[in-house]
């Protein structure tokens, strides 16, 4: 038998090779890790801007059903600039949208509850753009907001719609 080759000592080779692939594999799965984690975050925040817009979307489709019963007699409630229903800032003004306070009464709820786990209701106004094709066509407005589950998102829609009013 060779004695050198049995007795020969070992240079921890194996050892070394064994801790720099533990390594590598170590870093690959912080690395998954992490983008597991932004995916995650990203599915949250599109499931809360859907719910933030499904809830306006509900709101604006209120406001339209709103319009539509409306009579000519009841124009004159726009007059009032007050509980949801409203005449055009005046030129240079801020929108309506943005001047009028979302959480008060100065804004309208939908007639019936959202069910979806939103953090507030949806809320809308109405805006009466004035008539034409003397007087048988009225423009009309609808602004509506929603909100997501978390509370932090607000997303608002709007519509323009023209109507023939009774």
């Amino acid at each position: 038998m060779n004695r050198d080759l049995r007795e020969a000592p070992q240079g921890g080779i194996a050892l070394l090779l064994a801790l720099v692939v533990l390594l590598l594999v170590t870093i690959l799965g912080l690395v998954g890790l992490e983008s597991a984690v932004l995916e995650l975050r990203m599915a949250g925040a599109q499931r809360e801007y859907a719910l933030a817009y499904q809830a306006a979307q509900g709101a604006l489709n209120d406001g339209e059903r709103v319009l539509k019963g409306l009579t000519v007699a009841d124009l004159a409630a726009f007059g009032d600039n007050r509980a949801g229903r409203y005449l055009p800032a005046e030129p240079g003004a801020p929108p309506r949208a943005s001047a009028v306070d979302w959480s008060s009464n100065a804004v309208l709820t939908p007639a019936t509850a959202l069910g979806a786990p939103v953090q507030r209701q949806p809320r809308y106004l109405l805006e009466y753009l004035g008539a034409e094709d003397g007087g048988t066509w009225h423009r009309f407005r609808v602004t509506a907001r929603g909100y997501g589950a978390e509370g932090g998102l607000e997303v608002t829609v709007q519509r323009i719609l023209g109507l023939t009013l009774p």
